[in-house]
């Protein structure tokens, strides 16, 4: 996660991309972010976050791009989660890698840091999720070739 794009300020900001998930897996994805922004962010992200996932993911779960405007602030483009977190068995991983980039947003958004570095690793710390690039929990995936699941986890509290 947290890759970016934009290192200067260019007239027109890049667009976020095509999300794959139907409906009501977009709304899932809108509803989880609110809630965990509220009980392990603080509700200091923005609450209108372009989210969306990606059928084209081979070998991430996320990930962030940034931009600069012409005014010189940091903004997100995107927020973007591979759609196999959605597989069955994965809930856990989900909610990982949205706490993992909702952490960049934050590191990005405070602070102008990308990556993986000690600013990134605290706030990480302090959302709940795993401060590392890169899980060691191995993550479902679907064969090459095959659809995206249309399935929406259903998540406890």
């Amino acid at each position: 996660g947290g890759g970016g794009t934009g290192g200067g300020a260019d007239a027109r900001p890049p667009r976020p991309g095509r999300c794959c998930g139907t409906p009501a897996q977009r709304a899932f994805l809108a509803t989880l972010y609110a809630e965990l922004n509220r009980s392990r962010c603080g509700g200091r992200l923005p609450a209108a976050m372009p989210l969306r996932f990606s059928d084209r993911m081979r070998r991430r779960l996320g990930h962030v791009r940034y931009h600069v405007n012409p005014a010189g602030e940091r903004v997100v483009v995107e927020l973007a989660l591979n759609i196999d977190l959605l597989l069955e068995g994965s809930e856990a991983q989900l909610v990982d890698t949205l706490l993992h980039e909702m952490a960049h947003v934050a590191a990005w958004l405070e602070h102008g840091h990308r990556g993986h570095g000690a600013t990134w690793r605290r706030i990480a710390e302090r959302f709940g999720c795993e401060p590392r690039a890169c899980t060691r929990v191995p993550v479902r995936r679907r064969a090459r070739g095959r659809a995206p699941t249309s399935r929406v986890p259903v998540l406890s509290p």
